[in-house]
């Protein structure tokens, strides 16, 4: 892959804010009094691409840092040119070659080093971690582990990362290729030594879905009451939805919600008298105010006015 763009001299400020924008709270460490560099955003179907050069000695991430950003991504970062080493945790990857490649996790610390007297180029592909998380919710990403350029992975990829590059925008072949990226992406860095940890969160996750199917509806029914129910810590709880994408205030909210609608529904059908208030309270809402906000933003408009228009 021969992508690369004319730098600039940059300010450390104006090069820090430049490659916020892109690629979340990440700080840049160099002895320099200027940075020669170019960030930028490829867009590829569903794939978002970060194109970054510059000379800096290194960029770093601490708590702090991941505090501060709205989103969760893993970071597959492909190496054009230059000299980078990547650390998180006890993990280490050296990128020398072309088309080596490792996965960085965001919510995790992380220590990017670089030889300055080379100008790095990377190519950085951007994974929110709920779409890797929503189709393998138990699966756990080993960041930091070196993918070379020269095995059969690394040669894989970066011919689809090649093909998804220089495919056509918007173009059926283009959504394709970004699909299965993902596939190969969590088949390559998922890990295969954990599967009885695997099954057993399977099992919890399956169970805490029950209970909370079960008793949504109770008034204050909160994590606090399904860890009650369960056996198990509200952390333990916390995580174990959180792997699948999932949070225990938002699954209550969406299962008051949307039984609340169904029965607004067969209500009005029924030819029967809307009271709002009632079937709020009977569906877990401690206040009207709750029930309009989250109604609303679901679908729109007030329950009052959606049960109208459904009985007509």
């Amino acid at each position: 892959m021969q992508l690369a763009k004319p730098l600039k001299i940059l300010e450390p400020m104006q090069w820090q804010s430049e490659l916020q924008a892109v690629c979340g709270h990440f700080r840049t460490v160099t002895e320099a009094s200027s940075i020669l560099g170019h960030v930028e955003v490829v867009r590829k179907g569903k794939a978002d691409f970060a194109l970054v050069q510059h000379n800096a000695q290194q960029i770093v991430r601490n708590y702090r840092d991941i505090a501060q950003d709205g989103h969760a991504y893993y970071f597959l970062i492909i190496h054009l040119a230059g000299h980078a080493e990547l650390q998180q945790g006890k993990s280490r990857a050296v990128l020398r070659e072309q088309g080596d490649m490792t996965l960085i996790d965001s919510l995790q610390p992380s220590t990017f080093s670089y030889d300055s007297s080379l100008n790095t180029r990377q190519l950085s592909l951007h994974l929110p971690r709920e779409l890797l998380h929503q189709n393998h919710p138990q699966v756990r990403f080993d960041p930091a582990t070196l993918i070379s350029a020269q095995s059969d992975y690394g040669q894989l990829i970066n011919a689809h990362v090649k093909m998804l590059v220089n495919t056509p925008e918007h173009s059926p072949a283009q959504v394709h290729l970004s699909n299965s990226l993902l596939e190969l992406l969590c088949a390559q860095f998922a890990r295969a030594d954990n599967a009885e940890e695997l099954a057993a969160n399977q099992k919890a996750l399956q169970h805490l879905i029950a209970l909370l199917h079960e008793h949504a509806l109770e008034d204050g029914f909160n994590v606090v009451r399904l860890a009650e129910l369960s056996g198990l810590s509200t952390r333990t709880i916390q995580r174990l939805l959180a792997e699948a994408g999932l949070q225990c205030t938002e699954m209550i909210q969406q299962i008051r919600l949307q039984r609340f609608t169904k029965r607004l529904e067969a209500t009005q059908r029924q030819g029967g008298k809307l009271q709002i208030a009632a079937l709020a309270y009977e569906h877990g809402f401690g206040d009207i105010s709750t029930l309009n906000r989250l109604f609303k933003k679901q679908y729109g408009v007030s329950p009052k006015y959606y049960g109208a228009t459904s009985a007509s």
